[in-house]
């Protein structure tokens, strides 16, 4: 089997062992349970070793990004090919591709793995990523449950909050596509936002 990092072995592990049978299922109609579906899925990954073309960024940012910098050169970066929906993934500190991933532009790719990269960041710097929740957007928590209701998400991901949001009803999945679209030039930051941006990123 494929050598993985201990965290990121154990997120997978975790992730599919608690998923529930019809979500299974979705993803593979092969698998009789969570632990078989995992099984699936760590037979199907291959490393990247050659990083070069997916870590190219093009263009310097606004931001330093010093942070986000350093966890896209130090995160394992995996191919795969079934147990999961053809998306960019992340489990632990390490990034997971769809198989056909270099049929991206390199501007396609460097805001995915861009995207992903804070995905790993919340769960690196879960203090600095809560002040981005509660300070930026005023979201509030709302409790421990990862039951959802109308606009309550929960976290477990990440720090086991569920927040309750004006903005949008996945409060992590938000960041990371809003910070994306900053660093990119699509969306402009807020004033608090930019200050967190310059001292966090």
């Amino acid at each position: 089997m494929l050598h993985l990092n201990t965290p990121t072995k154990r997120c997978i592990y975790a992730y599919y062992e608690n998923m529930p049978d019809e979500e299974v299922r979705k993803r593979d109609a092969r698998a009789r349970d969570g632990r078989d579906l995992a099984r699936i899925y760590l037979s199907s990954l291959a490393r990247i070793d050659s990083k070069q073309r997916i870590t190219y960024i093009g263009r310097p940012f606004e931001y330093k990004i010093e942070r986000i910098k350093n966890i896209l050169s130090e995160s394992d970066i995996f191919t795969f090919s079934c147990g999961e929906y053809m998306l960019p993934h992340t489990h632990g500190n390490s990034i997971f591709l769809p198989h056909d991933y270099d049929m991206k532009s390199p501007h396609a790719l460097a805001m995915i793995m861009i995207h992903e990269c804070i995905h790993i960041f919340q769960g690196m710097y879960p203090i600095e990523t809560h002040a981005y929740l509660m300070n930026v957007w005023n979201m509030r928590i709302c409790g421990f449950s990862e039951v959802k209701r109308g606009r309550k998400a929960s976290n477990p991901d990440v720090n086991n909050l569920a927040y309750i949001s004006e903005t949008d009803d996945h409060p992590y999945e938000f960041m990371a596509y809003r910070i994306t679209d900053i660093l990119f030039k699509k969306a402009i930051p807020a004033r608090l936002e930019h200050e967190w941006m310059v001292r966090y990123l």
